[in-house]
């Protein structure tokens, strides 16, 4: 892990090492053939513009050029004149942003020590409260700050693991990634609805009613990754599947919603999630289906079973033919 990683990660804790890169004096390389005109800069040999293309801005001050120290414009003329027309890369070192005089007193009230993630402060070496931050220290301050920040938590992972190895000896994870071992212990995150399809069981209807036809329809062609797993919450409380089928307990069960013979399309879906099934009514069309499985995965964490053409009425007054 370098500084960079862990600066992404916790960006307030390391702010102060951003900042300290930053005042590092920094060397770019220049690729034979690059247009020395482009490095243009005033008496005190700070560039007047800027160089998109190399991240140089307006203002940053040459101190060296191929690692020999220039105190005069006219000297860092003469130096990339000389190299100009040579065929190998060149260097320019720029100043940092601040001297290191300016870098001790800026940081004279900052310690070795360090405020965790549980708000207490620590020692980052042994009478860490009483050394100051210096420019000579600045690195190793860094470093000892990165190497908590690495190794804060390895209690808590340590007891993740022990809990971890009580179902997956230690020596089997070795043989998967992290993506790999997540999709094991998680599901994958992409609903497999021809798996789903393969443990189903049928409970007063049969694969090839069609209402049962226009409802793998939709969990195949209709429903979007995060909808079919809020369908998938609605009649099991999970968001995924197993990954394959020895991993099912039970199999998923839709049974005919038998209050609804007279008119099915006036009833909602009714979703058991303890027994992993849905009770469905035999929708007369497609798009009615969808609206009512949509709604009911969206809305209700509880569908009852009175649900009757009177209380379906709200939800049949808010369609429209644009939904």
């Amino acid at each position: 892990i370098e500084v960079q990683d862990v600066i992404d990660i916790d960006r307030l804790s390391f702010k102060l090492i951003e900042n300290m890169r930053s005042m590092e004096p920094r060397t770019v390389e220049f690729q034979a053939g690059f247009p020395v005109a482009k490095l243009k800069f005033d008496a005190g040999l700070r560039l007047s513009e800027e160089v998109p293309d190399l991240m140089l801005k307006k203002g940053m001050r040459i101190i060296a050029i191929q690692g020999d120290s220039v105190a005069t414009k006219e000297d860092a003329e003469a130096k990339l004149q000389a190299i100009s027309s040579s065929s190998g890369p060149w260097s320019v070192t720029f100043a940092g942003r601040v001297t290191p005089e300016q870098f001790n007193m800026a940081f004279s009230d900052t310690k070795f020590v360090i405020v965790g993630s549980d708000q207490k402060e620590r020692e980052l070496i042994p009478g860490g409260r009483r050394r100051a931050l210096q420019w000579e220290t600045r690195r190793e301050f860094c470093d000892h700050i990165v190497a908590y920040r690495k190794s804060e938590f390895k209690q808590q992972c340590a007891a993740m693991r022990r809990g971890l190895a009580c179902v997956v000896p230690y020596a089997l994870l070795s043989l998967f990634t992290w993506n790999e071992l997540e999709a094991q212990v998680c599901g994958r995150s992409q609903m497999n609805v021809d798996l789903l399809q393969k443990m189903t069981k049928y409970n007063g209807c049969s694969p090839s009613d069609r209402h049962i036809q226009y409802f793998w329809q939709i969990m195949r062609n209709r429903f979007d990754e995060f909808e079919k797993a809020k369908f998938l919450k609605f009649v099991w409380g999970r968001a995924r599947l197993p990954v394959r089928a020895a991993d099912f307990q039970t199999h998923f069960t839709i049974n005919q919603l038998a209050a609804s013979a007279r008119n099915p399309d006036a009833f909602m879906p009714i979703g058991h999630t303890c027994f992993f099934s849905v009770d469905m009514p035999a929708y007369t069309n497609l798009d009615i289906m969808h609206k009512r499985l949509l709604y009911a995965i969206t809305h209700c964490e509880a569908i009852d079973a009175d649900y009757g053409p009177r209380s379906i009425q709200a939800v049949q007054d808010e369609d429209s033919d644009d939904d």
